[in-house]
């Protein structure tokens, strides 16, 4: 169960990352590939 809880408060940082990347102008496919890892 806690790991759920930690899992879920990793997908919102994920998340804002993810803002953040997009603010600054990284590339899509580095975002993608970012996304991809956090989800393993």
């Amino acid at each position: 169960m806690r790991h759920a809880e930690k899992l879920k408060g990793f997908n919102k940082q994920a998340a804002a990352a993810v803002k953040v990347f997009k603010k600054i102008g990284l590339s899509q496919s580095f975002i993608d590939e970012f996304v991809a890892i956090t989800k393993e």
